[in-house]
């Protein structure tokens, strides 16, 4: 799978001990009463930022709960994508973000039946949905399958959520610290619209041309190192 680095080496070597040079001159009589002007400039030290993020995530809608191969295993949730992870080399905490995070269903046809509407996306689960829905949404956390893994919702507009996680600090190219996140769902399995002319409901079936879309974009608050996380 594609990945991209997100470098921001803002990197500076950070010596503990380190000396702060200073100069000093003698004032002796006239030239103490007239005192010595002082100036000096300032330096910034700033944190070195590396993190991995994948760039594509794809998703399978499985509205009959058929019996699909993941990994090295099967599921059969209504909504599949496989478990990614961000991994981060960074020596300070990264509260991880989740911005814009937007389901794109496809335009209805022109020649589509009266009354039947795009796929509706919902802000819960579309299980009893009537018309063609779909609920989407993110876990993410250390570990997606832990009660304390962090659901952050999609829609149709697209949702920002901060600090959803956190990336630990102390990690390393060959050691990095890690989140991981999937994308799951449901579907309401069979869908029906109501004929605005003839006002008989009919079914909707899902089909192959059914293809919603999802994007969302990660970023990184870099956190002020303190005693109470190692800093």
């Amino acid at each position: 799978m594609k990945k991209k680095i997100l470098s921001v080496v803002l990197a500076m070597t950070m010596v503990l001990g380190m000396s702060i040079s200073s100069f000093a001159g003698t004032l002796e009589g006239d030239a103490a009463v007239a005192g010595q002007d002082v100036t000096g400039t300032s330096t910034v030290t700033v944190p070195t930022i590396s993190v991995t993020v994948p760039t594509t995530t794809a998703i399978v809608i499985n509205p009959f709960q058929l019996t699909a191969t993941l990994g090295e295993g099967t599921t059969t949730e209504q909504v599949i994508s496989a478990k990614q992870e961000i991994t981060s080399a960074s020596n300070v905490d990264l509260l991880v973000n989740v911005e814009n995070f937007k389901v794109t269903v496809p335009e209805l046809a022109s020649n589509a039946p009266a009354g039947k509407k795009p796929i509706a996306v919902m802000s819960a689960t579309a299980a009893k949905a009537t018309a063609k829905s779909i609920y989407l949404y993110m876990l993410i956390g250390a570990d997606v399958s832990a009660t304390d893994a962090k659901t952050v919702k999609a829609d149709a507009k697209g949702v920002t959520t901060k600090a959803v996680a956190t990336l630990a600090k102390g990690g390393t190219a060959d050691a990095p610290k890690k989140v991981e996140f999937v994308i799951k769902g449901d579907v309401n399995a069979n869908p029906t619209y109501t004929d605005s002319t003839t006002k008989a409901v009919v079914a909707d079936p899902w089909t192959t041309t059914d293809t919603v879309s999802v994007a969302f974009k990660f970023t990184f608050t870099p956190q002020i190192n303190t005693a109470s996380n190692g800093g």
